[in-house]
């Protein structure tokens, strides 16, 4: 079971009946007997090909023989039938084992097209013994490419029998003697009908033909249905795009980091916030990588839509602070690794997408035909039509909105060697009536370099540039002003993968980068009367980390994933760093000195060791459980203290008195599956500790601030949680159940206990949300129309809150606020539904389209997002959204 779910997740959707080459161009000559696994090493070099194969399928088995000119399939064929595998050819240098269970038997009774219903087929034999029943079997598959179709509807319309077919497209089910009709149904698919006469039990297959090309792509993925009970490492959630596409929208716009925050574990503010908490850590803690390029925000449009475009995204991945390996780090919580498709090198294609908040256009095809590809593709927002349908005269005249550009071009320079450009622009903006106009973006490019020394050792190189910027600029009044702030950074990575030692895969390398922090200049505009010029210094520094690990299967039962890295930073000049007074707290008054430090002169270093550790033990071939624990450390800080990062929120890297934060998360979990792998269940504990994280100090001025080390705290956290997911992966209904319970406390101690934050003691983090519940559901009502829909509900966010006033004079009150976080927003819960009718009815149609119709919120509840109170106390809820349908159009060509 294994090896074939294996295989056919490998080859989901994909034929590998299709030959591309002959057979007779790979031919093997001598006297042989060899292991299968090396006579498979041997002739991947030889011929240049690829055999994707576990060495472990093939126990004891040898290729035995002499051997003249014979085609390399027919040898590999005669050694892997004692122990039912056979090899098939997937492309011109792809090879691939499979189980001989996947192979539809040609000798059974089976359809060469549609059938005429006139048409009648015996099934069976008169000379066979008779009774009442009969075991009617086969195998439903695509009529073009032979692939297996799992989930098929298989009816017997008289007795009303049914069944559907496996992950294989095998079927089997008992129907009366007799003639009778029998229906074959799957989405996509033309109703295969066929008039069966039973004589007595038999075999019947049957190909369905394309009735709607569908508009999701196809992933090739190496990776088993069971992959979550077998794969070592926790932590770890893989989405399918196509997946993150069918659900639920907001104004008709798929969105990935939204998506997320479904999953366990994954949390955000609120509705407009920008970002996400994982597993008790801030906004800020997250690394968020695209095409190995670093992004420093991850959201559009006051957070309601992410960076990445859906129609150019390949893969997503998450690393949880449990989950990421040695090779990743610099940051404490999590790493989203978002990697964009490569274009199509034989075809032209094109898709896209009209909603009620924009529009996007993607193109790909070849540069050069089966050599090199390209991809491109643009969204464009036109919301200001939405704004002006509010009767308050500000909103009316507001302005919000993004644009965004993805561009990646992929190369082939030889079989050995590929190569991969990839660039990214955005900028967002608003303007709320005439008041000051927020502008951001991100300027993105790198290139990826790929290289294969042989069938065991194997070459990644990336080198990336990037500036994330925000500008803000008023115009109005007297203080008329433009301020700008910019990150620039420049970083490289090299990596390499051995597997030349059986059981072992080992991966290693280092990544250096290199920052610059301009955390922000006002210039006053020509209109400006009372406005003073301000510089904050520019920050430099380099990041370095360097790493080891193994992969390390022991035996059946037990594997290992163990992991070394040494990171370091070094805070360089130009930089003029203050002395300040000892026995005091800092601030301006307590400057007695000022260092001065030339370009690229060492300030302050850091550094130490970060292991990585993961272990699995299988119970048996449905169930493991996973032990692990991670040091991280981080040298990038965000400053913020609002709830939701903004645009102009504050990136400080560590220097002379900023320390890099440092977390251990240790995390056991127990996995299992059940009903052939259908169902997938899971369970997670962890616990995570953090030193030195940076905090604020009660009224701290964080914007152009020159002294900012003066107004913060570094302290420490505490976060833990367990996370309880449910999933249902095949058939017509799909979706999971996740529940997570989880503290995330902080402290914030000062040697001079007024700069304490609540007297020193624990408090809740401004993100922490102990109760957090996601369920998705997915069900396919018919071949063109999907039904999907999304609850989630959390405890209300932690806010501080007047405990009291006090006045003074006759008119004067002051309300006395509650130590930090004493308080809870009212709990959060929301529905939201959507149907997808796919319109690519004709089957040569040249466009293909789908409708998408959305609700977000059904029952239209008024979420807060924040609550204000005024001098007296009073308090005032904040919603953003309520009750929200929406329409989107989507299209391929």
């Amino acid at each position: 079971m294994k090896l074939r779910t294996l295989l056919l997740a490998f080859l989901a959707g994909v034929s590998f009946w299709c030959h591309a080459q002959s057979e007779s161009d790979y031919l093997i000559s001598g006297t042989y007997d060899t292991p299968v696994a090396q006579f498979i090493q041997e002739s991947q070099s030889k011929f240049n090909i690829k055999v994707y194969h576990k060495p472990q399928w093939f126990k004891q088995a040898r290729v035995v023989g002499d051997y003249s000119n014979e085609p390399l399939l027919n040898v590999l064929n005669a050694a892997l039938a004692p122990i039912d595998l056979k090899v098939f050819q997937y492309s011109k240098t792809l090879f691939v084992v499979i189980p001989q269970a996947a192979f539809r038997p040609e000798d059974a009774a089976r359809s060469e097209g549609p059938i005429p219903l006139d048409q009648v087929i015996t099934v069976g034999s008169d000379a066979a013994v008779q009774g009442d029943m009969a075991t009617i079997k086969g195998y439903v598959a695509d009529g073009q490419t032979g692939d297996p179709v799992a989930g098929a509807v298989v009816y017997a319309i008289s007795s009303a029998k049914g069944t559907t077919t496996n992950e294989d497209g095998y079927y089997e089910m008992e129907v009366p003697i007799g003639q009778q009709q029998f229906r074959f149904s799957f989405l996509g698919y033309q109703n295969g009908v066929a008039m069966l006469d039973i004589k007595s039990s038999g075999t019947f297959n049957m190909d369905l033909y394309d009735q709607v090309t569908e508009l999701n792509s196809v992933t090739v993925t190496a990776e088993g249905p069971d992959e979550n009970v077998q794969s070592v490492v926790m932590g770890v959630e893989k989405m399918d795009i196509q997946m993150v596409k069918r659900m639920p929208v907001l104004m008709g716009e798929a969105d990935v980091v939204r998506s997320l925050t479904l999953l366990p574990g994954v949390t955000t503010v609120g509705e407009g916030a920008a970002g996400f908490n994982v597993r008790g850590g801030s906004v800020g803690e997250n690394l968020i990588l695209q095409d190995g390029s670093e992004l420093f925000n991850s959201s559009h449009l006051f957070g309601f839509f992410s960076v990445f475009n859906p129609d150019l995204v390949e893969d997503l991945t998450l690393y949880k602070g449990g989950g990421i390996q040695a090779d990743m780090g610099g940051r404490l919580s999590s790493v989203l690794n978002v990697n964009l498709k490569e274009g199509d090198k034989e075809e032209f294609h094109g898709r896209g997408g009209i909603g009620s908040l924009m529009g996007r256009l993607s193109l790909e095809g070849p540069i050069i035909k089966e050599k090199s590809s390209f991809s491109v593709g643009g969204r464009i927002s036109y919301s200001d039509w939405l704004l002006k349908q509010y009767n308050d005269i500000d909103l009316k005249k507001s302005k919000a909105g993004f644009n965004d550009l993805n561009l990646k071009i992929s190369n082939e320079i030889s079989p050995k060697d590929n190569l991969n450009l990839s660039g990214y622009l955005s900028k967002d903006y608003f303007k709320l009536a005439n008041d000051t106009v927020y502008t951001y973006g991100t300027k993105l490019g790198s290139i990826g370099w790929d290289h294969s020394f042989s069938d065991k050792f194997f070459s990644y190189t990336n080198a990336s540039i990037g500036q994330y910027y925000s500008d803000v600029e008023d115009e109005e009044g007297v203080n008329q002003f433009e301020m700008n702030a910019k990150i620039n950074y420049l970083s490289a990575s090299q990596e390499f993968v051995s597997n030349h030692f059986d059981m072992h895969e080992l991966k290693f390398g280092g990544k250096v980068t290199k920052y610059e922090i301009n955390q922000g200049e006002l210039r006053p505009l020509p209109g400006a009367l009372n406005t003073e010029e301000i510089t904050i210094p520019e920050q430099n520094g380099y990041e370095f980390g360097f790493y080891l690990a193994d992969s390390w299967t022991v035996n059946e039962k037990l594997s290992v994933n163990a992991g070394l890295r040494y990171s370091m930073f070094n805070n360089v000049g130009p930089e003029d760093v203050y002395v300040y007074q000892d026995g005091v707290p800092m601030s301006t008054g307590s400057i007695i000195d000022t260092l001065s430090y030339g370009s690229g002169e060492s300030i302050q270093k850091y550094g130490g060791f970060e292991p990585r550790f993961s272990l699995r033990y299988a119970l048996d071939e449905t169930s493991s459980i996973k032990v692990g624990y991670n040091r991280l450390r981080q040298y990038m800080h965000l400053v913020s203290n609002t709830a939701a990062i903004t645009p102009v929120d504050v990136w400080q890297m560590s220097n002379s008195y900023i320390r890099p934060a440092v977390s251990d998360q240790y995390t056991i979990g127990y996995f299992r599956n059940f009903n052939d792998n259908s169902i997938e269940a899971s369970i997670e504990l962890y616990y995570k500790s953090s030193d030195d994280i940076l905090d604020y100090k009660g009224g701290a001025n964080l914007l152009l601030n020159e002294t900012l080390e003066t107004d913060l705290l570094q302290g420490e956290g505490r976060a833990k949680g367990i996370e309880l997911s449910l999933k249902k992966t095949q058939g017509r209904t799909t979706g999971w159940i996740s529940y997570t319970y989880s503290r995330t406390e902080l402290r914030a101690i000062s040697e001079f206990p007024l700069e304490s934050v609540n007297n020193g003691n624990w408090y809740p983090a401004n993100y922490d949300k102990p109760h957090n519940l996601s369920v998705v559901f997915t069900q396919q009502l018919t071949k063109r129309i999907t039904f999907n829909a999304n609850f989630v509900y959390s405890t209300g966010r932690p806010i501080t809150a007047p405990t009291s006033v006090y006045q003074i004079g006759p008119y004067r009150q002051f309300p006395n606020y509650s130590e930090r976080n004493q308080f809870r927003i009212p709990d959060y819960h929301r529905l939201d539904v959507s149907l997808t009718i796919d319109r690519g009815f004709a089957k040569f149609k040249k466009i293909k389209s789908e409708w998408n119709f959305s609700i977000y919120n059904v029952y239209g509840r008024k979420n807060a997002y924040s609550i204000y109170f005024s001098d007296t106390s009073r308090a005032y809820k904040l919603a953003i959204l309520g009750f929200v349908p929406s329409v989107s159009y989507n299209f391929i060509f």
